[in-house]
């Protein structure tokens, strides 16, 4: 790290650090693609970035997307902690302590998803401690085109970024299932249904209209009387998957609906993402395979120890920054 470091500040960034931010997440997140609407989609959150200068020049970020979590009916305002780059030059003389206690200090509850080794010690040395995991599942519909992109990471080959998009079938109604396409309507479909004693987030209208309607066929809804999944495509790994992001419910009937979404539009595969052990076990019976896994943390004070949480794809930034393809919507 330089000798002289009186210049270096941590602050909160403003629209006057956009150009320089996304200069900066070039250089910090190289795999992530589409970095301007990626800032521009968290500001519709509300989200905050606390940003490391020396001499006025960004070396260090962490950013922090507001997050309602519900647990027995209890309301619990929190922050989502992604995003946090320091420049290897300055690692090592306290200013990731510091860009974590600004952070702290400003949001009573606080998360975090996806972390390194050495980040996780630092969450775990200052109050933070494991809550969960969250398991991620995948499993190949096309075995031909699976074991290409196998045999493409055994050899650490990379995979073509250019996508040719192609269309997405997306019946008015499956089985038992329709097609919810307001936030609205979602919104009270879920509301009918919400189960008090897992912690997760809650899913008001707000949030349902800035995660899954934001912008048009990205995120597609399907809800019946008592289940809902929300389903996206990906170009994950060299193959075309459907990505369940979110869902509560029967775990058979989501299932056979989605595995016919997946044979209808010829996907390779299925992405699947959650923390709950129940869930774990069906797509374990389901042949699925785990390729990921990552602790949730948290410094949230629950009321009772062991408690069940209930992530998915929508709590986890791998939803848009996925392998080397991210953002890249079909």
């Amino acid at each position: 790290m330089p000798q002289n470091n009186s210049k270096i500040q941590i602050r909160k960034a403003v629209e006057s650090d956009q150009n320089a931010l996304l200069d900066f997440y070039e250089l910090a997140f190289p795999e992530r693609k589409g970095q301007k609407e990626f800032i521009d989609y968290r500001k519709m959150n509300g989200s905050t970035v606390y940003v490391v200068t020396d001499e006025n020049k960004i070396i260090g970020t962490r950013a922090t997307l507001n997050q309602k979590m519900v647990y027995k009916e209890k309301l619990y305002n929190a922050v989502w902690s992604t995003d946090t780059f320091l420049k290897e030059e300055y690692r090592g003389a306290g200013l990731g302590k510091r860009l974590f206690q600004m952070m702290v200090d400003e949001h009573e509850n606080c998360f975090t998803l996806n972390t390194g080794e050495k980040a996780t010690g630092i969450y775990l040395k200052n109050g933070f401690g494991k809550i969960g995991t969250l398991k991620y599942f995948f499993k190949p519909i096309d075995f031909f085109k699976f074991s290409q992109s196998l045999l493409k990471i055994i050899r650490k080959k990379t995979f073509d970024n250019q996508i040719n998009t192609k269309p997405i079938v997306v019946p008015n109604e499956i089985a038992s299932f329709k097609r919810v396409e307001n936030a609205k309507e979602l919104s009270r479909k879920i509301t009918s249904f919400q189960i008090s004693d897992k912690l997760k987030t809650e899913k008001d209208e707000n949030y349902l209209n800035w995660r899954y309607f934001y912008k048009k066929d990205i995120y597609f809804s399907f809800a019946s009387n008592s289940d809902f999944f929300v389903f996206r495509s990906i170009f994950w790994k060299g193959i075309y998957c459907l990505m369940i992001v979110d869902f509560e419910g029967n775990l058979d009937s989501i299932y056979k609906c989605v595995k016919k979404l997946a044979e209808i539009n010829q996907f390779s595969g299925i992405l699947w993402a959650n923390s709950e052990l129940e869930t774990m076990k069906f797509l374990k019976r389901k042949m699925f395979i785990n390729y990921h896994t990552t602790p949730i943390i948290s410094n949230i004070d629950l009321p009772e120890k062991g408690a069940r949480v209930s992530f998915h794809f929508s709590d986890s930034d791998l939803d848009f920054n996925y392998s080397n393809t991210p953002f890249v919507y079909l």
